[in-house]
């Protein structure tokens, strides 16, 4: 049996989305839908000196966009340092914002960055280096269930509590796929492909289980952190359309790459667009609500 990082290597051979401006666009859209949908980038629990705070956003090279593909059985990774980069208006030097990420392929030129900003190269489940170890007053992570299973959970978090100073907090925010449900109105018939888009959400491949979302709080007391507040987010009913349509980018997005243009996949995925289009415009949605859980580091 292949080892959790065996697996992991293995599934990154499969990167479905384009790396252009399109698929940039479609990133850059989603920060904003999470920003709106949870009302915050930084928990304002967070309580830090804004002028001295050091800042470790993890998995900056990994977004919303990517979950889209994941359902349907891609390992993926992708840009979206933009949180980091918002977030760094609200910080002035000495204040120092860092991002990590497996690749630094589609990192912003370091002429466009913020003084205080800095982009690194570094895969979360390995041990960071000895000397930031401590140093940093907030960690954050997104969206890390596209490349987390339950054996992976807790050894990450244990990097991700390595690098935080004695009262340090930890903000985790996660789709809670178990929780996606079909809405529809009363007259409307029975919704086929929306049902199917639940179906991939709770269960996208045999090999995946979303339970560590689950249970994720726990984990966190488990490791040594005090819970804080797990935040859950429902979907509001203002944003159902701004979310399928960027279901429905994900997914042409995937169309357009050279794994599935031209295939008998692409026809099949342009089929079930086409009927989330007609189950949307008669008032269907599949709704994912989203959890961020707050901790801290005893000290």
């Amino acid at each position: 049996m292949a080892s959790a990082p065996e697996k992991r290597e293995a599934e990154k051979e499969s990167y479905p989305f384009n790396r252009n401006f399109n698929s940039s666009v479609r990133i850059n859209y989603n920060h904003w839908l999470v920003k709106e949908a949870s009302g915050y980038l930084l928990h304002p629990r967070i309580e830090i000196d804004k002028e001295r705070a050091r800042i470790a956003d993890i998995g900056t090279g990994t977004g919303w966009a990517t979950i889209h593909l994941h359902l349907f059985g891609f390992r993926t990774d992708l840009l979206l340092s933009i949180w980091l980069l918002e977030l760094s208006e609200s910080f002035q030097s000495p204040a120092k914002l860092d991002g990590f990420d497996i690749s630094a392929a589609q990192y912003p030129p370091k002429e466009w960055l913020p003084e205080n900003v800095e982009f690194f190269t570094h895969d979360a489940f390995k041990p960071f280096p000895q000397g930031i170890l401590g140093t940093y007053d907030v960690v954050h992570l997104r969206f890390a269930l596209c490349y987390v299973n339950d054996e992976d959970a807790e050894p990450l978090l244990n990097n991700l509590i390595s690098l935080l100073k004695p009262g340090g907090f930890i903000q985790w925010f996660e789709p809670e796929p178990y929780k996606t449900a079909v809405s529809q109105p009363n007259t409307s018939k029975p919704s086929i492909a929306m049902a199917e888009l639940r179906q991939k959400w709770i269960k996208p491949k045999p090999t995946s289980t979303y339970n560590w979302v689950e249970g994720l709080p726990q984990l966190y007391e488990k490791n040594g952190l005090s819970v804080i507040e797990s935040h859950h987010i429902p979907q509001k009913n203002r944003h159902k359309q701004l979310w399928t349509h960027s279901n429905l980018l994900g997914l042409e997005d995937l169309t357009k790459n050279s794994m599935v243009a031209g295939t008998e996949a692409e026809g099949k995925i342009r089929a079930f667009m086409q009927l989330l289009e007609e189950e949307a415009e008669r008032g269907i949605s599949c709704d994912t609500p989203w959890i961020c859980v707050l901790g801290r580091k005893s000290g």
